[in-house]
C-alpha cells in the first residue's frame, strides 16, 4: 500500500471537527566502520503514522508503526480519545487548506539502490589509503531513501519522495585526529578518497601538537565549525516559539546590524545542496525566506499555530505534530563570499584554525554565549601560514560577537549536519581553558 493510501485510509476512520495524518517511510542503511574495519552492517525499513484528531479545539495525537486496516483504525480512535480528555487550546487550531507544491521531480535512482557492497569498497578504499600512512580510521557511510505523505480534513494532499547519502571518516594517530563528511542526494558526487584524504591531511598536520595560552586569537572557521554554530543557532532561537518566550536572539534583533555585513542567512527548502522539502509536516507550502540579511535579522520562522496566535503570516516551518510545537527551519544556507580558505590563513599574523567543535551548549541564548571543546584538529597560524597542530582548548564566547566580526567568506559552501556553510575568517574568539590532548 502506498504511504498517501495510508494515510487517506487512516483519516477516513477519523473523525473530529479537523484531522489530518502524516506517514513517513523510511528505508535507510548503514555501514559503520572503527578501528579500520566495518564492524556493524544494518539496514530500517519502516513505515510511521501520526494521527492528530482536533475536537472542540482539543488537540489528540496517536502514533503507530503498523498499517494494516484495523491499526489504523485504532490509532485514529485513540487519537480522538486523547483530544476528549486533553485541555482545550487557548489559540484556535487552524490546519492548512490544499495548495500547489513546487515539483521536486524523483529522487537519483542510483542513490536508492545503493547497495552495502559498494559503502564496503568505499570503506576499504580509504582504509587501503590511510594504513600506509599509520592512519586507523572510523565513520559511517549512510544511504537511502524515504517518503512523506500529508493529509487533513480541509481536503489537503501531499507527498514527497527523496534519497540522500552520507559518508563520515575520522582519521586517528597517536596524538591526532582529523575528521571529513560530505552529504548528497547524489550518489555520484562522494568521492571516498577525496574525503579521507581532507580527514588524513589533518590528522598528519596536526600530530605533535603544540599548547597556547587561552585568550583571543584571530580564527579561521572551517565549514564544519560554522555549521554547527549556525546549527546552535537555529535550534535555540530562530522560531516563532523562541520569540514568544523571550529567548530569541533573532526576534530581539531585527532590523539591527548585529553581525558582519559578509553574513546573509536564508531558509531555502529548494536548495540543491540540501534536503529539498517542497511543503512542511502540516503541508503546508514552502518558499525561500530570508533569516539575516548582510549581518541584519530579518525574521522568525512560523507554523499554523504560531502564525494563528501572533497573527503573522505561516512561513511553512512546522514539525510532527508530535514534536510539541516548535517550528524549525530545516534547510538553512549560509550564503557564500569571496575568499579561499588559503587566502584567510595568509592574512592572519597570529591565530587558529578551527575544523570543528563538539560537545557544545548554549549558556545564554539572548547573547548566543555558548561552550565547546574544538575536536579533529585544530591549528596554529604564524605570519600567514599552518605552523603546527595545537591541543584541543575550550571555547566559551558569544557566537552573535565571533560573526560580527566575520571579515571573509569561503566561496565555497558545503553541507553538515543540516547547515549548508562556507568557511568564515573572524577577528577574534575567545578560548576560555587548555586540554591535554
Amino acid at each position: 500500500m502506498r504511504i498517501l493510501d495510508i494515510a487517506k485510509t487512516a483519516l477516513s476512520f477519523a473523525s473530529g471537527d479537523q484531522v489530518d495524518v502524516l506517514v513517513h517511510h523510511n528505508d535507510y542503511s548503514l555501514t559503520r566502520f572503527a578501528n579500520s574495519y566495518i564492524h556493524q552492517n544494518v539496514k530500517e525499513n519502516s513505515i510511521d503514522v501520526t494521527v492528530r484528531v482536533v475536537r472542540d479545539n482539543r488537540q489528540g495525537i496517536a502514533q503507530t508503526n503498523i498499517v494494516d486496516p484495523e491499526s489504523l483504525k485504532e490509532v485514529a480512535r485513540k487519537a480522538g480519545e486523547i483530544a476528549d480528555l486533553s485541555p482545550k487550546n487557548p489559540v484556535e487550531i487552524k490546519l492548512p487548506k490544499p495548495a500547489e507544491y513546487v515539483a521536486t521531480g524523483k529522487p537519483d535512482e542510483a542513490t536508492v539502490s545503493l547497495t552495502p557492497e559498494v559503502r564496503a569498497d568505499a570503506v576499504a578504499q580509504m582504509v587501503n589509503y590511510a594504513n600506509p600512512l599509520g592512519l586507523t580510521l572510523a565513520g559511517a557511510y549512510s544511504s537511502g531513501s524515504g517518503s512523506l505523505a500529508i493529509v487533513n480534513s480541509n481536503g489537503l494532499e501531499a507527498y514527497n519522495e527523496f534519497a540522500d547519502a552520507e559518508l563520515k571518516v575520522t582519521a586517528m594517530s597517536e596524538d591526532s585526529s582529523g575528521a571529513a563528511g560530505f552529504w548528497t542526494p547524489r550518489i555520484s558526487e562522494i568521492n571516498p578518497l577525496e574525503v579521507v584524504k581532507e580527514a588524513a591531511g589533518r590528522a598528519i598536520n596536526s600530530k605533535k601538537p603544540v599548547e597556547i595560552e587561552p585568550g583571543e586569537y584571530e580564527v579561521v572557521l572551517l565549514h564544519y565549525a560554522v555549521a554547527e554554530l549556525i546549527s546552535m543557532m537555529n535550534w535555540t532561537g530562530i522560531s516563532a516559539r523562541a520569540a514568544e518566550e523571550g529567548r530569541s536572539w533573532l526576534a530581539n534583533n531585527i532590523g539591527k546590524k548585529i553581525l558582519s555585513d559578509k553574513i546573509t542567512i536564508v531558509d531555502d527548502p529548494f536548495d540543491p545542496r540540501s534536503s529539498v522539502r517542497p511543503f512542511d509536516f502540516e503541508g503546508f507550502p514552502k518558499s525561500k525566506m530570508a533569516l539575516v540579511d548582510k549581518g541584519v535579522p530579518v525574521d522568525v520562522v512560523y507554523d499554523s499555530y504560531f502564525a494563528t496566535k501572533t497573527g503573522h503570516k505561516n512561513t511553512g516551518h512546522a514539525l510532527p505534530a508530535s514534536s510539541g510545537g516548535h517550528p524549525l527551519a530545516l534547510n538553512v544556507v549560509v550564503e557564500g563570499g569571496t575568499s579561499t580558505v588559503d587566502e584567510m590563513i595568509s592574512k592572519i599574523k597570529k591565530g587558529v584554525l578551527v575544523s570543528r567543535f563538539w560537545y557544545t551548549n548554549i549558556i545564554r541564548p539572548l547573547e548566543q554565549e555558548f561552550t565547546g571543546m574544538t575536536r579533529d584538529g585544530l591549528f596554529l597560524i604564524e605570519n600567514g601560514k599552518i605552523v603546527s597542530g595545537l591541543r584541543n582548548m575550550r571555547v566559551t564566547d558569544s557566537i552573535i560577537r565571533i560573526f560580527a566580526g566575520v571579515e571573509e567568506v569561503e566561496n565555497v559552501t558545503r553541507y553538515h549536519d543540516g547547515i549548508v556553510a562556507p568557511a568564515m575568517r573572524s577577528k577574534g574568539i575567545i578560548f576560555s581553558s587548555k586540554t591535554k590532548f
